[in-house]
């Protein structure tokens, strides 16, 4: 599977993580939940945006009817289709474009929020950053933890299991 990871510091943030990190997140989150899966040649495209707290509360207010900033929002790059075959990614159908390549969608992290979360929960910001990032994805991905108690208790193990292969 090759990753192409598109970061973009809408706010300038100074101590994130070095993008090698998020895709090797990406990269062992998507092992975890397709080892099998025909997807794992595939070329896969997704972004990151770091954006202020005053632009993700705006944007949770205006896809999420959610009046506060939240640390993290995901959009996809197309509906999720539920299916069960090899070809899945995820809870999700991938589609190709005309290059072959699948475009997930895009992240968006307010790191002012990541790291006064870090400190909540007596963490690291690089890697409360990283979690975020990989929880993101798995929204992506089709798993939704407010919706589905198994989703919510998979979504757990995964991040989990991949901040451990991770060494930031």
């Amino acid at each position: 599977m090759r990753i192409t990871l598109e970061i973009q510091n809408k706010i300038k943030a100074s101590t994130l993580p070095q993008k090698r990190f998020f895709v090797l997140g990406a990269d062992r989150a998507l092992t975890l939940l397709n080892p099998k899966s025909a997807v794992r040649r595939s070329r896969i495209e997704l972004s990151v945006a770091f954006v202020s707290p005053r632009e993700i509360r705006r944007l949770n207010k205006q896809w999420r009817k959610k009046d506060a900033p939240t640390d993290v929002l995901s959009f996809p790059h197309f509906s999720p289709i539920r299916a069960a075959s090899s070809a899945t990614l995820g809870k999700i159908m991938p589609v190709r474009d005309q290059d072959g390549v699948i475009r997930l969608g895009e992240i968006l992290i307010a790191p002012q929020i990541v790291k006064k979360e870090a400190a909540q929960f007596d963490h690291a910001a690089p890697e409360h950053l990283i979690f975020l990032f990989v929880h993101g994805l798995l929204h992506l991905l089709g798993y939704d933890h407010e919706r589905s108690k198994s989703d919510d208790i998979l979504m757990q193990k995964i991040q989990a299991s991949v901040l451990k292969g991770i060494n930031i």
